[in-house]
């Protein structure tokens, strides 16, 4: 709703955070919202919790990488202003590279750890 970091607040700032936006945006689109997107690509293992409570059936995250339909936890690459040509072209035609895949998986780990 405020894109601010949600690792940041309480549980119950949290909740609110997350019931206030969704119920907003359902009542403009009329539309139920089933995906969330994690302000800054900020989570924890309290945040992951929050959001299966409220029964999201997708996350977006900013971890970057290649992400599985039927992942849960989806990661995201941000393309920025300041990204290189080589760099787009790396990640749309050649794909991931497998270390910077592991790399990811292994920060996601730890941030579900905290």
């Amino acid at each position: 709703m405020n894109h601010v970091d949600w690792t940041r607040l309480s549980t119950a700032e949290l909740s609110s955070e997350i019931t206030v936006a969704r119920n907003h945006l359902q009542d403009v689109t009329g539309k139920p919202v089933r995906q969330a997107t994690i302000p800054f690509g900020a989570y924890n293992r309290k945040v992951i919790k929050a959001l299966k409570k409220a029964d999201f059936k997708t996350v977006y995250t900013s971890d970057g990488g290649s992400s599985h339909p039927s992942r849960w936890l989806q990661p995201r690459t941000s393309i920025r202003k300041d990204t290189s040509l080589k760099e787009i072209e790396a990640l749309v035609g050649a794909g991931m590279v497998r270390t910077r895949e592991l790399r990811r998986d292994i920060r996601i780990f730890l941030k579900k750890l905290r």
